[in-house]
């Protein structure tokens, strides 16, 4: 089971798990990749089940929808190396739930909250240096990431 995971989310899609690195060309197929994405987007990287269907599956019923999100979580555990990485429990999807995850647009969205609430010229340069390029930019007309582009 996996302790410390990063998801870098800016620029090149990358996840490193407990060090080891798991680049975007390591996933061969989209949907799991995707999936990861999308629950590494969430806050506290969980998401409701059928949000997630209707996320990457809008055009699927329910019922074949989850058979395809059970088949993408089964790939994207076995790119992770880790039968944790994804979990389905309780109508809920969750990124890794036992392990410190740190996504690099949280760290970034956080940082460069506090340096404008302390209104901290030096806070926003540190902040400014935690962004590494854009957010997904391989799939840049994802609606799942509209509301983190604007911000």
């Amino acid at each position: 089971m996996a302790t410390k995971v990063e998801v870098q989310l800016l620029g090149d899609f990358v996840v490193r798990v407990d060090g080891v690195r798991r680049q975007a060309t390591e996933w061969n197929r989209r949907r799991p990749m995707e999936l990861v994405q999308l629950l590494a987007l969430a806050p506290n990287r969980t998401r409701v089940r059928d949000v997630v269907i209707d996320s990457l599956w809008p055009h699927l019923d329910l019922e074949a929808g989850a058979a395809n999100l059970r088949k993408a979580a089964h790939h994207a555990r076995r790119v992770l190396g880790d039968q944790d990485a994804i979990v389905l429990r309780s109508g809920n999807v969750h990124l890794f739930p036992d392990a410190e995850v740190v996504v690099d647009l949280h760290r970034f969205l956080d940082a460069s909250a506090r340096a404008l609430d302390a209104d901290d010229p030096d806070a926003c340069r540190s902040a400014a240096d935690l962004w590494t390029g854009d957010l997904l930019p391989e799939s840049p007309y994802e609606d799942r990431c509209g509301g983190e582009r604007r911000a």
